[in-house]
């Protein structure tokens, strides 16, 4: 949504595939089972290969290894978003948080240079909630932070989990499709924007 991480991600995995055998295409699993099904990955490694717990925690290391790799760089904001967040904080009319499925060692590895926290009232990581998207746990809390209600609040999403846990926490939710094709359906936001600018038109 903000950063373009997910084409590291899967480079990552596949990466982990390609020195084990495993014939598949990283891309794939990780559309279906963890954007469309929240599933991790290693799972279905496990599975087919007949691995114990403590091999797929390894290649779950691997990964992570290669993942923070290939940030050694750093990563930047998406085209667009740094100004969008630059104005709606400056018109004061806006609580404003990052509501993620991703773990905070992973977010802080992320957003180490973006500079986005200094535009957030809050964070909320998949270490914060039981349940992942899409169940609306998150939003939830993210509505209690704000002080608002559902009704007063407006969710950006760029996935099918995202935008059923925005909807059924009773929030609005507007679609932004990836840079990376993932191929979501985002038919059931309430709008699918061209890009992260067009909401301050909308707001």
């Amino acid at each position: 949504m903000l950063v373009e991480t997910e084409h590291l991600y899967a480079k990552a995995i596949q990466q982990v595939f390609d020195r084990i055998g495993f014939e598949a295409n990283a891309i794939e699993v990780y559309r279906e089972e963890t954007m469309r099904h929240g599933r991790g990955v290693f799972h279905v490694v496990q599975r087919v290969m007949d691995l114990s717990d403590e091999e797929r925690d390894g290649l779950r290391r691997e990964r992570d290894e290669a993942y923070r790799a290939f940030f050694a760089e750093g990563v930047s904001l998406k085209s667009g978003v740094e100004d969008v967040l630059k104005k709606l904080k400056a018109s004061e009319k806006y609580k404003m948080g990052i509501v993620t499925a991703c773990p905070r060692r992973a977010f802080d590895l992320i957003h180490a240079k973006t500079g986005v926290e200094q535009y957030m009232d809050f964070i909320l990581t998949r270490d914060e909630f039981e349940r992942s998207k899409p169940s609306p746990e998150c939003y939830l809390k993210a509505v209690e932070l704000t002080g608002f209600t559902p009704e007063s609040c407006v969710a950006i999403e760029d996935s099918e989990r995202g935008i059923l846990a925005a909807k059924s926490a009773g929030i609005t939710c507007w679609g932004i499709h990836s840079d990376f094709p993932m191929d979501m359906d985002l038919g059931q936001a309430d709008r699918v924007l061209d890009d992260i600018k067009s909401t301050l038109t909308l707001l």
